[in-house]
């Protein structure tokens, strides 16, 4: 038996039935459809015992339309009948996210990977804010582990899963401050001097230029200055914070074994 689904048809009919004019599929337009779906478009094929074609078939996507068409009689085919769904692709919500940057970590993208037929998202980002969308970005106010939850549904309302994580937001990386000591600072020819980091800001990149045109990117290096000279000692450190760089200089003096020993003398 046929229930008619806003076709204007004057009456039911029964299946095997010829109708020449009877209207078997308006649409799909906007629903919502008497089978609950979110399109109006055929009709709705049940029986009494449940196992009509509308009750049976199969609606994949979600959008309470059968796969496929329905016979009716002889050539009569409604192209569009609509469908409980009862066989159709299981809906299991899932995301992926990230900060946007350590210099934002508190700006987080989050992703939909849910599989099957979503098509309706609503998020819980864990701090009181919510959203529609399928791959929002959301910024914390603050630092913190927070609990973010994505509810998916399918386009009819009738398949619903769920999913939380834990957000770990951290603090922001603060740009680093470059500082070094150095012992000694005054000897004799060659002159062993060992350079010691004492950098703020979590630096994990060190430029040492010990002024003699030789480098290194250790962090605590030692440096055997082979002439006697004056040297301005550079120190460059930067982090993931990019551009944040900064210098420090410290004066390096290699003496004669005559010099050091006037110097001693007076």
């Amino acid at each position: 038996m046929i229930a008619d689904n806003y076709l204007s048809n004057a009456r039911n009919v029964h299946v095997g039935e010829q109708s020449t004019w009877f209207s078997w599929t308006d649409g799909p337009r906007p629903g919502p459809s008497i089978a609950g779906g979110p399109l109006v478009s055929g009709n709705y094929w049940g029986r009494p015992t449940g196992t009509g074609f509308s009750e049976t078939s199969v609606d994949r996507d979600g959008d309470g339309i059968s796969d496929r068409s329905c016979r009716v009689a002889g050539y009569m085919v409604d192209t569009s009948p609509l469908c409980e769904g009862t066989d159709r692709t299981d809906l299991r919500a899932g995301f992926s996210f990230r900060s946007a940057s350590v210099l934002d970590p508190g700006t987080v993208r989050f992703g939909d990977r849910s599989s099957g037929p979503a098509g309706v998202w609503d998020w819980s980002f864990g701090d009181g804010a919510v959203g529609v969308t399928r791959d929002p970005v959301h910024a914390y106010a603050a630092p913190g582990v927070y609990t973010a939850t994505l509810r998916v549904r399918d386009a009819a309302g009738r398949q619903v899963s769920e999913r939380s994580a834990r957000v770990t937001v951290p603090e922001p990386v603060p740009p680093p401050g470059a500082s070094f000591t150095a012992a000694p600072v005054v000897g004799g020819e060659p002159f062993e001097v060992g350079f010691t980091d004492a950098s703020s800001g979590s630096p994990d990149e060190w430029l040492w230029s010990f002024g003699d045109g030789t480098t290194s990117n250790e962090r605590d290096p030692c440096h055997v200055y082979p002439g006697v000279g004056d040297y301005a000692v550079r120190l460059r450190v930067a982090n993931a914070a990019g551009s944040s760089t900064l210098d420090a200089r410290l004066s390096i003096r290699v003496c004669t074994v005559l010099d050091l020993q006037d110097a001693a003398g007076s």
